[in-house]
């Protein structure tokens, strides 16, 4: 696996910025001195190039004597300091089958397009607005090409949202996505010719989406770009790659626990149903794989461990002896 230029985070982190100012110029509502400080403080970290001895969120699961492991992981990244770390690896080099949430690939971003289209003739520029229509077309049709125009006005409005943190993948060509853990899971079980299945797959995650109406798909919209806005998105992006390179459970929870405490839109239905809903469909089919079969490997956001309604906690409740792995 190649390692990263140094300035990646740097370069991650500075993308972050212009895209938070171009938002804020369409909105009319900024504070310039105060982001590029923040920015300032981000950009201390330096990337590690030396091997990762431990990192992540990693546990066993046992039931009737059947041991497997699940993983936290963090979708993206910049640093190298997220290489899967010894105590991952070591793992997963032993296990005989992996499960991730989606194997990513280019016909799964394809399907996730395809059920993003608007299914009724409410046109997209109507739920969002001309101002925000028309910004967004500049930048995912005109300046990035990730999308045609006519794709572009067809789409709902999680989708748009979607877009708006992974538009660097064009602007800057950093691969926000190589550098994430499922990525390099998925390289492992290419390598060692590993299994690898899905616990979901995109179709089950955008009907989880598609399930607002449009008056709701509006409001989670309005409510998300007010959330890279104020710098809310970002902010929790690096501190959560920050508790995972650590293995800094507590820190992962205090995040969590920071954003659940948000009162809009879009984090009421981030938890209850991208979170909550979700995780009860994910233990469930853990559960099934795990009770029978031992050296099962399974990797899923780490904001899906936590809490009550958390997948350890729902194992837990399942009989499943649930032990850190440091």
């Amino acid at each position: 696996m190649k390692l990263p230029q140094q300035n990646a985070l740097q370069n991650a982190l500075r993308l972050m910025l212009i895209i938070t100012m171009s938002i804020c110029i369409a909105t009319g509502n900024i504070a310039f001195a105060q982001i590029r400080e923040e920015i300032t403080v981000l950009n201390t970290r330096t990337t590690n190039l030396s091997p990762v001895e431990k990192n992540g969120f990693l546990f066993s699961i046992e039931k009737s004597g059947n041991k497997s492991y699940i993983l936290g992981t963090i979708h993206e990244g910049f640093s190298t300091e997220q290489n899967l770390g010894k105590n991952i690896l070591d793992i997963v080099n032993k296990s005989s089958r992996i499960f991730l949430e989606v194997t990513w690939g280019e016909n799964s971003y394809n399907l996730l397009k395809q059920n993003a289209k608007r299914r009724n003739e409410i046109k997209l520029v109507d739920l969002i607005g001309e101002r925000y229509f028309f910004f967004f077309k500049h930048m995912f049709v005109d300046t990035t090409s990730l999308l045609t125009f006519e794709e572009y006005q067809t789409l709902q409005p999680w989708y748009v949202a979607m877009l708006i943190p992974i538009a660097d993948i064009r602007t800057e060509n950093i691969s926000r996505w190589k550098f994430g853990t499922e990525a390099q899971l998925m390289d492992i079980a290419k390598i060692k010719k590993i299994p690898i299945e899905e616990l979901e797959g995109v179709q089950l995650q955008a009907e989880v989406f598609n399930s607002m109406n449009d008056d709701y798909q509006s409001q989670y919209f309005f409510d998300y770009v007010n959330l890279v806005q104020d710098r809310s998105i970002y902010k929790r992006e690096i501190e959560a790659i920050d508790a995972w390179t650590r293995s800094d459970w507590e820190m992962a929870n205090r995040i969590f626990a920071q954003f659940s405490s948000i009162n809009n839109a879009f984090a009421k239905f981030y938890f209850n149903h991208l979170i909550k809903q979700r995780n009860a469909f994910l233990a469930k089919k853990i559960v099934a794989f795990a009770e029978q079969n031992a050296y099962q490997f399974f990797a899923v956001g780490t904001d899906h461990l936590i809490g009550e309604y958390g997948i350890l906690n729902l194992l837990e409740k399942n009989s499943f002896v649930i032990k850190r792995i440091y």
